[in-house]
């Protein structure tokens, strides 16, 4: 079960998956593809990912060299909806783009049939909801609520059981492949029709929408009471959050208002579809021009920090007592950027043989890093970062297996 690593010519597939997704400007009807990918997330050392073949899978004991599964469930159904959205029903075996989330003793997880799932932690025990179209982004939770949006363009509040009516949905002006941000009572969701929400998380009720010149598809990152996203126009904005008095507003009937940007960063090459990381006062961020900025979280100031030879997907991730951040790219090898020297930027001595697009985890207390990569096989990795800098690789573990 646990393999070799497999070299495939996935490359070739993964490049033709992004190509279609360029469509999303095009508006073009073409059949959906029913393969994706899924981050991994690790919880009481315990790892839950989505598979290539519709399945989700539990891993026990990840912080060791040997871990075992501890449930593997299959998920899906005819019903399709499609990434690019002709409505046709498409068949088994369903993908799940979204990374996991965890709450309340469960894992909720969106699949590409439309469906929201959950799973006990303990045996996996199943419940889900059904919204109608394909869900690209991942599920989120805030207090006693999921949010998810899907291919219809609508973002859905649903209850933590799955089984009673949603709480509101809120229709957007086209395709949510987003992934929401929640923020002091407010959801924040990019959509395919150039707009970032704000919402009432209690009311569904908008409160201002920010409007770009491209599509949004990565998730906002909120930091001091700003948002921070990129768009598939180029160019990566800060933008307040809503306040208070807004969101009271809102909730008695206001209108929505259109939201300006505090700045504007314009200097990248290709679309931003990843989330961004906030830390020690910048924003660190890939793009699809294969390279990861460091800008001023303040005035939006900032430069190329690491060029790669692939498009960056992945969210950077901190490992914050190594002073390292680490970026996954599409030619298959994970870059640490040393927070204490900069120009020391380094490859990690490993190259995976295929892309790595999906979120990492990385857990800070043991220094693992776990990821995904888009191999043939769909392989999952563990790295041990040690503070000398020496990585060493754990395990790995094909989860078409």
């Amino acid at each position: 079960m646990f393999s070799s690593i497999k070299r495939t010519t996935s490359r070739k597939i993964v490049f033709a998956i992004l190509a279609l997704l360029s469509l999303l400007v095009g508006v073009a009807c073409t059949q959906a593809p029913t393969r994706g990918w899924s981050g991994p997330t690790v919880n009481e050392d315990v790892l839950y990912v989505g598979t290539l073949d519709g399945k989700v899978i539990a891993l026990a004991n990840v912080s060791d060299s040997s871990p075992t599964v501890h449930w593997e469930k299959d998920i899906g159904g005819s019903k399709g909806g499609g990434l690019f959205a002709c409505g046709s029903g498409i068949s088994k075996p369903m993908s799940t783009y979204g990374t996991p989330a965890i709450a309340a003793g469960k894992v909720y997880i969106g699949g590409y049939d439309g469906h929201v799932y959950s799973f006990t932690t303990d045996e996996g025990s199943m419940n889900d909801f059904d919204t109608g179209s394909s869900i690209i982004g991942s599920p989120i939770v805030a207090d006693d609520t999921l949010f998810v949006g899907n291919s219809d363009g609508d973002l859905y509040a649903l209850s933590l059981n799955l089984t009673s009516q949603p709480k509101w949905v809120f229709k957007t002006g086209d395709k949510i492949w987003a992934t929401p941000a929640v923020f002091n009572g407010v959801v924040y969701i990019g959509s395919s029709d150039h707009k970032l929400y704000a919402i009432d998380a209690e009311s569904g009720k908008e409160i201002w929408h920010f409007e770009a010149e491209g599509a949004f598809l990565s998730t906002p990152a909120i930091a001091n009471d700003t948002i921070y996203i990129g768009a598939c126009d180029r160019k990566f904005y800060a933008i307040d959050v809503a306040t208070e008095e807004q969101r009271e507003a809102a909730s008695s009937g206001t209108p929505a208002f259109s939201k300006d940007a505090k700045w504007v960063f314009d200097k990248a090459r290709n679309w931003f579809w990843t989330q961004a990381l906030v830390y020690d006062g910048k924003v660190w961020v890939g793009s699809l021009d294969k390279n990861v900025y460091a800008i001023n979280e303040n005035n939006g100031e900032g430069d190329i920090v690491r060029e790669t030879k692939g498009v960056v997907q992945t969210p950077p991730v901190l490992m914050a007592s190594l002073n390292l951040i680490l970026v996954g790219s599409e030619d298959g090898k994970i870059y640490a950027i040393d927070l204490q020297a900069m120009d020391n930027s380094r490859e990690l001595p490993f190259d995976f043989g295929a892309p790595i697009l999906a979120p990492m985890y990385a857990d800070q207390e043991k220094g693992i890093l776990f990821f995904h990569a888009q191999d043939g096989d769909h392989t999952l990795y563990a790295l041990k970062i040690e503070p000398d800098g020496k990585v060493e690789k754990l395990w790995e573990y094909r989860t078409d297996k």
